[in-house]
């Protein structure tokens, strides 16, 4: 299971920070870019949906960001 959260408009995914891309049409799932996509540093993406109860799913992700010098992974 992926522990994900959203804080300050930012998706928090296993570790790394996400920032807002767009919606879909329908406002049912939002896209999110790792903070180094826009960067042109990474690839990594995530899409999510939020459920009636408030449970926030991770329907997908991908190209897991590596850590790298300047990385967005938050440290415990």
């Amino acid at each position: 299971k992926k522990m994900a959260a959203i804080s300050d408009g930012k998706l928090l995914l296993q570790g790394y920070v996400y920032v807002k891309s767009k919606k879909s049409p329908d406002v049912t799932k939002t896209y999110w870019d790792c903070r180094r996509v826009r960067l042109q540093e990474g690839k990594s993406r995530a899409i999510t949906a939020v459920r009636q109860n408030g449970e926030l799913l991770v329907l997908s992700s991908r190209g897991g960001p590596q850590p790298a010098a300047g990385s967005t992974r938050l440290k415990n």
